[in-house]
């Protein structure tokens, strides 16, 4: 099963086509290019159960891409049709001198209501962050089915700073364990489960305590270039305690590079210039100390 089609014309689409390809399944997508990925059975009914079965089109548009589309045989037309017919997140990539007819066939007319990119070679990876916002199917990805150090400091005026270091496991069913103050390969202080959800800036996990009612709510911010680390905001709440909240970072388990604990103190500071000290609050500063290449030592 693919997760992305990618309709195309070969007059001034293929080399774009082709190379969005390449980039995505970088990215471990499922991509149909139908160069590469038609292997068998009539041409017709393999496009159709693709479109159908896959959550994300995209559809790459140079100049008089459309113009061919008052034939009713044109294939692109079709992938156009079946996508639309079939409910698809179409995703419009409008290549330098495309403009859109003033007239298309009512059966593809609402494809000009969806939003699209604005790609050229020139500017191509700018336009390819952004692109990858917009897919469903990529969505969630940096974060699904992987291991993560959470990190966040102990900000008591009574004690000394303290670096806690926890566990965070999510699966690809988005369901989530925590596992709280990580002192060897298999201890830990405490062990929390439950879910995790989505919006287009940020990750919401929910967490309930496997020997407590207490529970921990976790707030990352979604970067826009997609990255192996995250920054955010925990609360835990107890009836048997007030509210408690820290700031958090996330990291892969798999990062390979060093974290530099001087830049990361600074990150998570609980002082918040821009609003007075007066609430907890992810600073412009710090996010972009934290997503800048110091968070990690040279």
């Amino acid at each position: 099963m693919y997760d992305i089609f990618i309709s195309y014309r070969r007059d001034g689409g293929e080399a774009l086509a082709c190379l969005l390809c390449t980039k995505l399944r970088q990215r471990g997508c499922s991509v149909f290019y139908d160069v590469e990925s038609l292997r068998s059975g009539k041409f017709n009914t393999k496009i159709f159960s693709v479109i159908q079965e896959c959550t994300d089109v995209i559809v790459i548009l140079p100049d008089h891409a459309l113009d061919r589309c008052i034939d009713e045989s044109d294939w692109v037309r079709k992938e156009i049709s079946c996508s639309i017919k079939h409910d698809k997140n179409i995703i419009p990539v409008m290549m330098r001198k495309f403009k859109w007819p003033k007239k298309l066939p009512e059966e593809i007319q609402d494809i000009v209501n969806y939003n699209g990119v604005s790609a050229n070679m020139e500017y191509f990876d700018a336009a390819f962050e952004k692109l990858l916002t917009m897919l469903h199917s990529v969505s969630g990805k940096e974060i699904a089915d992987k291991t993560f150090d959470l990190l966040y400091y102990s900000f008591s005026p009574y004690t000394n700073q303290r670096l806690i270091k926890s566990k965070l496991k999510i699966r690809s069913s988005y369901e989530v364990e925590l596992y709280v103050n990580v002192k060897g390969n298999e201890i830990y202080e405490y062990y929390y489960y439950g879910t995790l959800s989505k919006t287009e800036t940020n990750y919401y996990i929910a967490l309930n305590n496997n020997d407590s009612s207490e529970k921990l709510n976790i707030v990352l911010y979604r970067p826009a270039a997609f990255l192996n680390r995250f920054i955010g905001i925990m609360t835990a709440l107890s009836p048997a305690m007030t509210p408690v909240s820290f700031k958090c970072a996330c990291f892969d388990s798999n990062e390979k590079m060093e974290i530099n604990e001087k830049v990361l103190q600074q990150v998570l500071k609980h002082n918040n210039k821009e609003w007075n000290n007066d609430l907890l609050a992810l600073e412009t500063c710090q996010m972009n100390l934290f997503y800048s290449d110091v968070i990690f030592k040279v």
